[in-house]
């Protein structure tokens, strides 16, 4: 009996660590999306239009968000709170994120005189760690829940598996 209890422990560890990597991969296609709608409006207001960097990369991460949004919401963290709650969080950390985003390319675009794309790249990395940590553990909470743990994520999950 012992060694069936610890059999199933170390499935459910392996299970844990599984379902931690796979929100990250998720995490990690959904923010490519993000980036790929980034970077192509920047370039595009920036080459095309010649519109100010600082506001072509600003304009980008605003569109980039609407894809983030829906693709955190319904795969990425397969959310179950309602739309007004998470969508105000995310707005909220949203909103930071831009903030944070336009002063590190803004900071590295003009006095530094880096180019804008190069800027970009580097802004996308700080942002992005940043912006998983909090959506994670913040915005995409699930309903009653004040902390996201392993344990009621992994619990999270297999009620979304049990309803399919």
């Amino acid at each position: 009996m012992e060694v069936i209890r610890y059999l199933k422990e170390i499935i459910n560890a392996i299970r844990l660590t599984a379902d931690k990597y796979k929100v990250i991969g998720r995490y990690l296609i959904s923010g490519g999306s993000s980036v790929v709608v980034q970077f192509g409006v920047l370039t595009l207001l920036v080459e095309q239009f010649q519109v100010d960097p600082t506001i072509s990369s600003a304009a980008g991460f605003l569109l980039g968000c609407i894809v983030n949004y829906l693709m955190f919401y319904y795969w990425t963290f397969k959310a179950n709170g309602k739309h007004i709650v998470v969508a105000a969080r995310y707005s909220l950390v949203t909103s930071f994120t831009l903030l944070l985003n336009i002063f590190i390319f803004w900071t590295l675009t003009e006095p530094l005189k880096v180019w804008y794309l190069f800027s970009q790249v580097f802004a996308t990395g700080a942002v992005a760690t940043i912006n998983f940590l909090i959506n994670r553990h913040y915005t995409f909470l699930s309903e009653g829940s004040s902390e996201l743990t392993e344990n009621n994520f992994c619990e999270q999950e297999q009620e979304i598996e049990k309803e399919r």
